[in-house]
């Protein structure tokens, strides 16, 4: 899959989904490539994408469910990769025991 973006449906559309973002499209005659977004149009839930083919360059439009259709990752936000809560970050200063007030 050549997706580079991801998208988090919320009540306003798409959330990250951006021009320039690389995604899978089916063509009209099946064949399934990568593509380049140039616009997202929310009123109508579709976007724009344009391709290099032969020394053009080509492009169509495609619904929100087509395009999720053959990128399903860009559903979801990546994962965040949190730090342990055991591992401490060195900042270089002096760390010490707090004694209990009582």
């Amino acid at each position: 899959m050549a997706s580079n973006c991801n998208i988090l449906f919320t009540e306003s559309g798409p959330n990250g989904l951006y021009s320039g973002c690389q995604v899978d499209i089916r063509r009209t005659d099946g064949r399934i490539h990568s593509a380049v977004v140039s616009s997202i149009n929310m009123d109508v839930g579709s976007v724009t994408v344009e391709w290099f083919e032969k020394g053009e360059t080509k492009g169509k439009e495609i619904e929100f469910e087509a395009l999720i259709e053959l990128n399903p990752q860009i559903l979801a936000p990546e994962p965040q990769t949190l730090p342990h809560p055991n591992k401490l970050q060195r900042t270089g200063g002096v760390v010490g025991q707090v004694k209990d007030p009582q």
